[in-house]
């Protein structure tokens, strides 16, 4: 395939590029175009390529997804950060660059959706989700970005792990009112996400209820009822013991939510000037990617 390439090299352990480009060529491709996550995105799309390859983490992953939105070019993902929620729920697999350089060869294009929210300081695209409460919180009190931190990624995410634990202990339920495909709901929350990816912060699997690709946004809540069953997750998860949380969801086309305050809009934090309310739209399949 003729390609262009979208790399972050600090992202989780780090990469080699040379090793990438070599893996590249071994496997037949052809690098047309080659930027950085700090270059203007606009240059990936050249004019005659087959596939946008994007090597780095959530945050890298969701920069091409957005420079690729409405377009038929298919993106295809190496994973190689530290939580990797946007491959993971896409089902695609970490490991070593020409391992998964391989898989292309048995790849299909599959259609994905994204996610508009729009606010008091405009409109900007999602991938991952938008959220208050915990996650935001959570997200808030870390000191680098939790999907392209440096550094060991076991640790790396045992410590976000550790700050979200900390978080939900000093968490307090807040009055949530929010309307899906013009339902109203007023609930007490202490977590409240609309969700594109089954996975978003430090690979947190809120419910299998989310489908990337089937056109909703799913709306996951958590009450004070189910601080011991979120408390018992974060712990296993810092103790590296398989464990699954299966929130309530909801699932809908456009969301609002009136004054939210502080959410998350993917791996970044936006805190409210005015009366903060937000809607949320799903885009669907409004990108194409290779699994």
């Amino acid at each position: 395939m003729r390609l262009s390439l979208l790399h972050n090299l600090s992202a989780g352990h780090g990469f080699s590029l040379n090793a990438l480009l070599s893996a590249l060529e071994e496997h037949g491709h052809v690098l047309v175009k080659s930027v950085d996550n700090h270059t203007d995105i606009a240059q990936l799309r050249q004019p005659s390529i087959d596939a946008v390859v994007v090597a780095g983490g959530d945050a890298t992953v969701a920069t091409a997804v957005v420079a690729l939105t409405g377009q038929s070019t298919p993106l295809a993902i190496l994973p190689v950060g530290t939580a990797n929620n946007i491959a993971r729920s896409l089902g695609i697999a970490a490991g070593a660059l020409p391992e998964m350089i391989a898989r292309w060869d048995a790849a299909r294009e599959v259609r994905i959706d994204t996610g508009v929210v729009s606010g008091e300081w405009g409109h900007t695209c999602f991938v991952e989700g938008v959220g208050g409460g915990l996650v935001a919180d959570g997200m808030a009190t870390l000191s680098s970005s939790v999907t392209d931190s440096p550094g060991d990624r076991g640790t790396a995410l045992k410590r976000a792990l550790e700050g979200f634990r900390e978080t939900l202990l000093h968490a307090r339920a807040r009055r949530w009112s929010y309307r899906i495909d013009g339902t109203a709901f007023t609930d007490d929350l202490l977590l409240f996400e609309v969700l594109n990816m089954r996975s978003v912060g430090p690979v947190l699997q809120l419910s299998d209820a989310v489908t990337p690709a089937d056109g909703l946004l799913s709306v996951v809540t958590a009450r004070e009822a189910d601080r011991e069953e979120l408390d018992h997750y974060l712990l296993a998860r810092i103790d590296n013991v398989p464990a699954t949380i299966d929130l309530p969801a909801q699932h809908g086309t456009h969301i609002e939510v009136d004054d939210p305050r502080v959410v998350h809009i993917d791996d970044g934090v936006r805190r409210s000037k005015g009366s903060g309310a937000l809607s949320l739209r799903v885009e669907p399949g409004s990108f194409v990617v290779l699994r």
